[in-house]
């Protein structure tokens, strides 16, 4: 597989399942135990926080695991770190803003980005750039409304909500429009069984069909191969 090819898979793969999980731990073990836990619940795709010690370890130990699972980096803030990431095993970088450099070397690596953004120069920016996805961040510090706003001057953006997510507001971030949700301390804090009872009912609410209003205006990804099973809501065509 060619890494446009690869690239373009991870896009689709994460608007299909549309919950990315985010494993943010004191260790590396602790955090390939949990990412091993979210797998095994069903969420396939885990981001590792590279504000877990030794993060980079983490990645590596799970993205050796062939079984159709998807490892990124979250917490990437410059390019040399991308490429350490990617190295490791990530198929896609996070960042907690943007950085167009980010952006620029995630598609010369041949994987996804996904940078914060939360006003509309931001997002302009970074649709710019070529982002894959826009991490709405903090999603709860701004809230339901403001992405029912963003969408409806950025239809081709495909807005990934995070920070302050759960179970419980999962579908109304999705009845927004978001393309997907990325949730962390709810499946990072907290014993073992809650999170992967979180993990379930996190792609439970994940895969109900959102009203019709929400997917208006949607467009394909820049990076969708021909026969992806689905694509993103709201990215510009090529």
């Amino acid at each position: 597989m060619t890494a446009a090819a690869a690239r373009a898979e991870t896009v689709a793969a994460i608007a299909e399942l549309r919950i990315v999980g985010i494993v943010r731990m004191p260790s590396a073990p602790e955090a390939v135990e949990r990412g091993e836990l979210l797998v095994a619940a069903g969420l396939t795709i885990v981001e590792v926080a590279l504000t877990t010690p030794s993060g980079i370890e983490a990645i590596a130990a799970l993205a050796a695991v062939r079984d159709g699972r998807i490892v990124g980096a979250g917490t990437v803030l410059d390019a040399p770190t991308a490429r350490e990431a990617v190295a490791a095993g990530a198929r896609f970088l996070v960042s907690p803003g943007l950085d167009e450099d980010v952006v620029r070397e995630a598609a010369r690596l041949g994987v996804a980005s996904m940078p914060g953004a939360a006003t509309a120069t931001e997002v302009m920016r970074a649709r710019s750039a070529g982002a894959d996805f826009v991490k709405l961040f903090p999603a709860s510090t701004y809230g339901v409304g403001h992405l029912r706003a963003l969408r409806a001057v950025f239809p081709d953006v495909a807005f990934v909500p995070t920070g302050g997510v759960d179970a419980t507001s999962a579908r109304a971030w999705l009845d927004a429009g978001a393309c997907a949700l990325a949730v962390g301390s709810a499946l990072s804090r907290g014993q073992a069984r809650e999170a992967e009872r979180e993990a379930r009912a996190l792609l439970a609410a994940a895969a109900y069909e959102r009203p019709r209003e929400s997917r208006a205006g949607s467009a394909p990804p820049v990076n969708r191969p021909a026969r992806a099973r689905r694509a993103p809501r709201g990215r510009r065509p090529a």
